[in-house]
């Protein structure tokens, strides 16, 4: 069987908690991802592609309070590099969902 990796990150009070389980990154977000903490996901994101290849990726983002246009620069950018594979946001709040929707990207993601 093969090791679990993870791969956490923490910048500016936005936290990644993120695992590569075969080929499917998994991460679980908290606070803000703005400007400076977004880039944590995308850290996060590149450790693990150097690990292996991403087909999938499945982000918790209950406890996600706000994402800025970097953040969503972040998700599309995961998004472009798995091509047509699975990507999957889950529990999204009112103000995310709101901020996707007004920019677009709820449809893009």
């Amino acid at each position: 069987m093969k090791e679990l990796l993870t791969f956490d990150e923490e910048k500016n009070g936005f936290v990644v908690r993120s695992k590569l389980e075969g080929t499917k990154f998994i991460a679980i977000l908290s606070g803000k991802a703005d400007t400076i903490g977004a880039p944590a996901l995308l850290d996060s994101f590149r450790q693990a592609q150097e690990q292996g290849e991403i087909t999938d990726v499945l982000l918790d983002m209950s406890d996600l309070t706000y994402i800025s246009s970097s953040g969503l620069r972040v998700l599309l950018t995961m998004k472009k590099s798995i091509g047509s594979g699975s990507f999957k946001m889950n529990g999204q709040n009112d103000t995310i969902k709101m901020i996707m929707e007004a920019t677009g990207f709820a449809d893009v993601l």
